[in-house]
């Protein structure tokens, strides 16, 4: 089965790594510019014949969950109207406030990348990365620390390094992602 990602566009190159990592072999990501959940209509209008199914990955830096939820029932219900029973599978994966969320849920990638150690109350604060108001933010701080710029090729940097199987359990939304991009994923 093919899949295609369509992930914003900063979040677009360690959401590629991690999609390689994690094996499946049939998956393609590409960048869907900007936060607007409604230009899935298009890509799917546009690539249904050679994806069965499609996984957008939204986060929630610019809009309330309750908001992207809506946009995507209007996309999907755009998609049902053009193509009917014809639909493929469309997913909506909500990155818990950012994909970098799911970065921090293993400071030993961190480490890694950054080169400079992260102290125990950094750590400790790590072990629920969802629930880090603004990831982004704390990711780009540790970056400093160890004299590095935080950019997306860092970010797909820490990605290379991830323990998933860590990442996964501190990270309920990336589980979510990696089970809708598994072959017979639910």
């Amino acid at each position: 089965m093919s899949i295609l990602v369509l992930a914003e566009d900063r979040h677009y190159e360690p959401v590629q790594v991690i999609t390689r990592r994690a094996g499946p072999a049939r998956v393609r990501v590409f960048s869907m510019r900007g936060n607007r959940v409604e230009k899935l209509a298009g890509w799917v209008l546009a690539f249904y014949s050679r994806y069965a199914r499609f996984v957008a990955l939204k986060d929630l830096e610019s809009y309330e969950e309750s908001i992207i939820r809506e946009r995507f029932q209007e996309a999907l219900k755009r998609v049902e109207a053009e193509l009917g029973s014809a639909s493929p599978d469309v997913r909506l994966v909500i990155a818990r406030r950012a994909v970098e969320s799911w970065l921090l849920a293993d400071p030993d990638a961190i480490e890694v990348v950054i080169g400079c150690k992260l102290g125990s109350r950094i750590r400790r604060s790590l072990e629920r990365p969802e629930q880090i108001d603004k990831p982004k933010g704390l990711l780009a701080h540790l970056a400093r620390r160890g004299g590095r710029i935080y950019n997306p090729g860092l970010s797909a940097r820490i990605a290379a390094y991830l323990d998933l199987d860590l990442a996964r359990r501190r990270a309920p939304s990336l589980n979510d992602f990696l089970k809708a991009i598994a072959q017979g994923g639910q």
